[in-house]
């Protein structure tokens, strides 16, 4: 006669490992996903910062090249200069050239809304030969669910740019 084998009762796990084991697995999955979240937005920022300060750099050079619109800017006398200067209005977000009581190229930054530009003077006029400003402009750029975290830029007089290279903790324009 055959004896049937018994199979031990201890094979297996207990609904109450296995349960413990998906809320640790659930925990760590929630964990990530919060760090990621930040690192996107922080990326936003950085990327949002460097973004601008690329067109700043491109505003400067086309000011300092005398980059017109012939349509709208007398380009027919090479004596006269009816380029008034490049602008950037951070409060419209957008950025364009003026002759006269005529503007052209009216082009947006491309930055999403939920970045927040704060500075020490929203409408900067880029003027031609040498690069230069009025004053020295301080730019923070923020985003609105990261907070104490900051993108700063600076321009000088003589036209340099320089950025905070990565975020920063405070910003004061």
């Amino acid at each position: 006669m055959k004896r049937r084998q018994k199979l031990p009762l201890d094979s297996g796990f207990t609904i109450i490992e296995l349960l413990v084991s998906i809320s640790v697995i659930g925990i760590l999955i929630g964990l990530s996903y919060a760090g990621y979240a930040v690192f996107t937005q922080r990326q936003k920022l950085i990327s949002s910062g460097q973004t601008l300060k690329n067109i700043l750099r491109d505003i400067e050079s086309r000011s300092y090249n005398g980059e017109v619109d012939c349509s709208v800017c007398n380009c027919t006398d090479p004596l006269v200069n009816s380029l008034d200067g490049w602008f950037v209005d951070l409060t419209d977000k957008k950025f364009y050239g003026v002759c006269g009581a005529n503007s052209f190229s009216d082009t947006g930054l491309g930055l999403s809304d939920e970045i927040v530009i704060a500075a020490n003077n929203n409408l900067i006029q880029f003027a031609g030969d040498p690069p230069r400003i009025t004053d020295n402009i301080i730019i923070c750029l923020s985003l609105a669910g990261l907070p104490n975290r900051f993108y700063r830029i600076e321009i000088s007089r003589g036209g340099d740019i320089s950025d905070s290279a990565g975020l920063i903790a405070s910003c004061t324009p």
